[in-house]
């Protein structure tokens, strides 16, 4: 499977996660031009929002490299914030558990997060979304 249908597939499948906890969620289409989005989804629950944009990694290290953040995201992340809203994150799925890296806790003179030292938002991401495809059908 190639990067994009992989990444598509987990931009549709975290929508479904975050819906099942409570969220109204709504991807942000089309993708026709690559650098052309600042995120992949937004999602709001209690008066809260998040804006989202998803990555994964294949990395076995757990490093994710800073230099995957687009320069739009940066830019459209900073003018979120300076909006008055807290929580622009980047989502990461890394063997088989979801990060959620907010914007303002990444250190950009580092060459990249590492994984292994952050909190997980989710573990078991497959079994998770068998468990949403399940109670849906």
């Amino acid at each position: 499977m190639n990067n994009k249908i992989i990444g598509n597939s987990f931009e549709n499948n975290l929508s479904l996660i975050l819906a099942d906890l409570g969220y109204w969620v709504s991807l942000f289409t089309p993708k026709n031009h690559s650098n052309s989005q600042p995120a992949d989804m937004i999602a709001v629950r209690d008066d809260v929002a998040l804006l989202i944009d998803a990555k994964t990694l294949e990395k076995k290290n757990g490093l994710f490299p800073i230099s995957r953040l687009e320069e739009n995201q940066i830019f459209a992340a900073k003018k979120f914030i300076s909006c008055g809203n807290s929580w622009y994150n980047f989502a990461i799925l890394w063997n088989d558990t979801i990060y959620m890296i907010p914007f303002d806790t990444i250190d950009f003179s580092q060459k990249s997060v590492d994984l292994k030292e952050q909190i997980p938002f989710l573990n078991h991401y497959s079994e998770r979304i068998k468990e949403i495809e399940n109670k849906n059908r």
